[in-house]
């Protein structure tokens, strides 16, 4: 009987190569993963580059008043004369997609869905709907307050002392499950860490009356949306951060808490106003 002369793998031989194989994907995966994820918090930082360049480009159009959101109420429609920031920057942008943060993983579709619990009926619908849901959620407490019947009242950017070292706009959340899982995706507005300073001067931009508020950011509920005021780290343990002045960063919750000591319900104090990145100050 002849042989071809060829041998054929062993099962110790076999189990050896899929080891390696498992192995070097346990290695690999986590890198590619990384990539991606890289890749996604660039996009996202675009995103947020192009929507502030917007921003301020709003702000030369109407004599320094920043874009404003009037508080949404669950039903309302565009054509309730309600106004969403996201909406009034589209002339700018011509682009709904920068609204969302690539690592966001609800979709358009979804978004619309719970918005109005159908699909968009109009173009207007979908604009609406997407600024609703951004992800990116303005520092509104400061420049675009809501007073207690829900109207936004922009603050005029001449009043921002140190734009370069004041938080415009951070990567948002809509709410979170029983879990802490983030659904829904973003939110149009985040509120700041702290409110007061020390002798309990309120640092709040005025409304003109009474104003409205989520209480700030709560550490004391680590499962509540507002453990970070509607900030969420979408990239990993970072948020993507737009300032006044233009320029974009991407920062832990950590760090947005410099100069204050957060506490539930805006219980803390801004300990250091130099520091603090909220105010206007």
């Amino acid at each position: 009987m002849r042989r071809d002369g060829r041998r054929a793998f062993t099962l110790i031989e076999l189990l050896v190569v899929i080891a390696v194989i498992a192995v070097l994907a346990g290695i690999l995966f986590p890198v590619f993963a990384r990539a991606r994820e890289a890749a996604r918090q660039t996009a996202c930082a675009s995103h947020f580059r192009q929507l502030i360049t917007a921003t301020l480009m709003y702000t030369q159009d109407y004599d320094g008043y920043v874009p404003y959101s009037d508080l949404w109420v669950q039903g309302s429609q565009p054509a309730n004369g309600q106004q969403m920031a996201g909406v009034l920057l589209q002339p700018y942008l011509k682009n709904l997609q920068v609204l969302l943060c690539p690592s966001d993983p609800e979709r358009e579709s979804a978004r619309l869905q719970s918005v109005y619990g159908r699909p968009a009926a109009s173009p207007d619908e979908t604009a609406w709907a997407l600024a609703v849901r951004s992800d990116f959620g303005v520092n509104f407490q400061y420049f675009a307050p809501w007073t207690t019947d829900g109207k936004g009242v922009p603050i005029n950017m001449a009043a921002v002392r140190a734009p370069a070292s004041t938080i415009y706009a951070a990567d948002s959340v809509w709410v979170r499950d029983a879990s802490g899982r983030p659904n829904g995706g973003g939110n149009w507005v985040v509120e700041p860490p702290c409110r007061y300073l020390p002798d309990g001067t309120d640092t709040f931009s005025p409304t003109g009356g009474n104003r409205t508020t989520y209480g700030g950011w709560y550490p004391g509920q680590p499962l509540s949306w507002l453990v970070f005021g509607g900030v969420w780290p979408w990239h990993g343990t970072r948020a993507t951060v737009s300032f006044a002045d233009g320029h974009v960063k991407s920062m832990a919750p950590t760090q947005l808490t410099a100069g204050c000591d957060p506490r539930d319900n805006f219980a803390g104090a801004i300990t250091d106003r130099q520091a603090y990145l909220w105010d206007l100050e």
